[in-house]
């Protein structure tokens, strides 16, 4: 039941990674996909990338914050 990517438990993102290349594309692809399907918040395992990364973006019909970004989150 569901994708093998969401039952794997995803990989750290490592701070060296966040500038390279790959990874902005990927944040590229999930704010896009995000918004085009009018989300609230994606996770990279859910667009098939086993990375520990999350993105939010909260809008209102007369303010707009912007998108936050967590990398390697985890409960404390």
């Amino acid at each position: 039941m569901g994708h093998p990517t969401l039952r794997q438990r995803a990989k750290s993102v490592q701070k060296r990674d966040l500038t390279k290349g790959r990874f902005k594309n990927l944040l590229s692809d999930m704010v896009d996909t995000l918004r085009d399907y009018g989300g609230v918040g994606l996770a990279a395992p859910q667009i098939d990338e086993s990375l520990r990364v999350v993105i939010i973006e909260i809008r209102d019909t007369n303010l707009r914050y912007g998108c936050l970004l967590y990398t390697s989150p985890s409960p404390r």
